[in-house]
């Protein structure tokens, strides 16, 4: 048997800077689940979204060594604990070395059951690795409640490969909608990444999406924190911050000279994250979607090498061969 690990609960911005070097490493020697759980995107959020919560970084360590870390937070108020960055993060997991991904769970959730700050934990998005780490560490008490779907995508390199995996009315459909997007004008894609990606990119985006082309009065669920400079400033720093272990890449759909529709992606390792979406109410009867998502996705596969997309359900299948991956969410009653 491993010998059980001690786990330190950091609650200032100050303990958890002191371990990025560790934190570092520990991704390095173990596995990462996502860019929400590495310390650029963490420290960033909290910078800028963490007023009014609790940090509990949760750090889990076998002698000198550390071996396992969740960042979590607390929301006093209603006394429940979650990712660091909830709604904003949606695939979710403990970093941590190989072979001791459920000690750490067990470790963590005893640690929370100490403590009298929390009643329980909501972990939406949890990956299906965690979620059975949770159940064991937890003894059956946890909850698990349908949480949307993360369905895993092979990108087409060419519309028309995507359009061969269609259903013969679907592809029908498909060529309608592109029939009705041309008559508008010319259509036109421009993609920008890495260090070609401007912050004056990253404001814009911003703007259309939240100053302009919210469409029939629909708020996004994330809207009361996009007000204001806060969040283009937040994907600014943040796009820096990542540096070689993460990147942004902003895909646009121009149609007759007319920015059309805009998506925004978080790539990381294997992963293209289809982060957030804007779509220009005065061609939105036109179905630009499915097409910008699409001939975004692919564009990114093309610059940046990758070759699956994590992306939300939007209420379509965006393939027949989507593959819907990990997405549950589970509460575990702490008190």
């Amino acid at each position: 048997m491993p010998p059980e690990l001690r786990c330190d609960v950091l609650t200032h911005p100050s303990e958890v800077a002191s371990i990025d070097p560790a934190w570092r490493s520990l991704i390095d020697r173990g596995r990462l689940p996502s860019v929400f759980q590495h310390p650029a995107w963490v420290r960033t959020w909290w910078h800028f979204f963490g007023s009014g919560r609790q940090l509990l970084v949760m750090t889990c360590y076998e002698g000198e060594s550390l071996v396992g870390l969740i960042p979590l937070m607390l929301d006093a108020r209603t006394r429940t604990v979650n990712f660091i960055g909830h709604p904003l993060t949606d695939r979710n997991g403990a970093v941590a070395v190989a072979g001791r991904l459920r000690d750490v769970w067990a470790s963590v959730i005893t640690a929370l059951r100490r403590s009298s700050t929390c009643t329980h934990a909501v972990l939406p998005e949890l990956l299906d690795e965690d979620v059975r780490a949770c159940e064991t560490a937890a003894h059956g008490a946890t909850v698990r409640t349908p949480a949307l779907p993360s369905p895993v995508i092979d990108l087409p390199r060419q519309w028309e490969d995507h359009a061969a995996r269609l259903s013969n009315s679907r592809r029908a459909g498909w060529r309608r909608d592109l029939r009705a997007l041309d008559k508008l004008g010319e259509i036109r894609f421009v993609s920008r990444s890495g260090t070609n990606l401007s912050d004056d990119d990253l404001a814009a985006f911003h703007h259309d999406r939240v100053g302009r082309w919210r469409y029939a009065g629909k708020l996004h669920q994330l809207s009361a924190l996009e007000r204001g400079d806060d969040f283009p400033r937040f994907l600014s720093i943040l796009a820096r911050s990542l540096g070689a272990d993460g990147m942004f890449h902003l895909s646009e759909l121009n149609v007759g000279g007319l920015r059309a529709a805009q998506n925004l992606y978080l790539c990381w390792d294997d992963v293209v994250l289809d982060y957030m979406r804007a779509f220009n109410p005065a061609v939105r009867a036109h179905s630009p979607g499915n097409l910008a998502t699409l001939a975004g996705t692919g564009d990114v596969r093309a610059q940046v090498g990758q070759q699956r997309i994590r992306a939300e359900q939007t209420g379509q299948r965006l393939s027949r061969g989507g593959i819907l991956g990990e997405g549950q969410e589970l509460r575990i009653v702490v008190d």
